[in-house]
């Protein structure tokens, strides 16, 4: 299963949309659900039903042939092999991923070379946590370029706790090059200054410089940017789910057009739950005159419990700004 690039910089903020994605699904201290479906080992079955039809990201076997500490790019294939299992919180728990993810490694390699993947893995996981709780940093927050580039420094420093300089930059080099050509293109784009024939002109250059990998990759997330507007500006004309999925196999498959189509009902399940909870939760706050202090944030209180879990309710301030 190819991951899409959110793209997040050039939108609102890789950390945002990430981190609000990672903890809807239960984040790294989700309770264990539906665990026995990634615990098993050996089981060559999809690790969880979302993943059914799916190959995972990130070639082990070359990995394996290349040796990690003779290969950066050793270090990217695993960190995408890591992302493509942590893509099924929600559905597995943490630790039956992180299990999962082990096992997957001794089988694919030698046993000091899988020790090592595994450090990372563990190293990963952790920097995952420290990552979401960045997020909720105030001082980050924002949408213009020097809001994102302190993010992007924020988050490059907090990498340095937790790995070497060459493991970041095999994991995370591809992905800092993508993210400062979209700070590039979003500063172009935002300097009022420039016409746009010369936005133009510097949106050209910035293209001559990229390596093919990376334009292609731009590429991509476009064409799937370009294809969701599709599917909002279709919605808004009256069009149906059956007109969207065909549109969307169109583009991309029937089965890509599948899985958009479980990400719409997911997100449409999370955003009647916001409201639901939003105006319950303003209907206690305006009633100032009827109970105290106290009784409104046990009120409160309840509400969140009823609604959400745990790890959801730790993160519930990002959405009652």
């Amino acid at each position: 299963m190819q991951k899409a690039r959110v793209g997040m910089w050039a939108v609102s903020g890789v950390l945002a949309v990430a981190a609000v994605v990672w903890w809807r699904h239960g984040g790294l201290d989700a309770p264990n659900v539906a665990a026995s479906a990634g615990a098993v080992p050996g089981a060559r079955a999809p690790f969880v039903p979302s993943m059914q039809g799916t190959q995972p990201d990130g070639d082990l076997q070359a990995l394996r042939v290349a040796g990690m500490q003779t290969s950066p790019a050793a270090y990217a294939q695993l960190v995408r092999m890591f992302d493509y299992y942590l893509s099924a919180v929600g559905e597995a728990s943490t630790e039956a991923i992180r299990q999962r993810i082990a096992h997957e490694l001794d089988l694919a390699m030698p046993p000091a070379q899988a020790q090592d993947a595994k450090r990372l893995l563990g190293l990963y996981l952790a920097f995952k946590r420290a990552l979401v709780e960045l997020e909720q940093d105030p001082a980050l927050a924002g949408n213009g370029v020097q809001a994102i580039r302190q993010r992007m420094l924020a988050v490059q420093q907090l990498r340095e706790r937790y790995f070497t300089a060459d493991e970041v930059q095999g994991m995370f080099g591809f992905e800092d090059r993508y993210d400062a050509d979209a700070l590039a293109r979003m500063a172009i784009d935002q300097d009022t200054q420039l016409s746009a024939a010369q936005k133009k002109s510097q949106l050209a250059a910035l293209d001559a410089t990229l390596p093919a990998a990376l334009l292609a990759d731009r590429n991509a997330n476009q064409a799937l940017f370009n294809t969701q507007q599709q599917a909002l500006d279709m919605r808004a004309k009256g069009a149906s789910d059956d007109d969207v999925y065909r549109m969307r196999s169109q583009a991309f498959g029937t089965q890509a057009a599948s899985r958009l189509t479980e990400v719409d009902h997911e997100e449409q399940a999370w955003q009647s739950r916001m409201a639901a909870y939003l105006a319950a939760r303003n209907a206690i706050l305006s009633a100032e005159g009827t109970r105290s202090e106290d009784q409104r944030q046990q009120a409160l209180a309840q509400l969140q419990q009823s609604h959400f879990s745990e790890d959801e309710r730790r993160r519930l301030v990002a959405y009652e700004k």
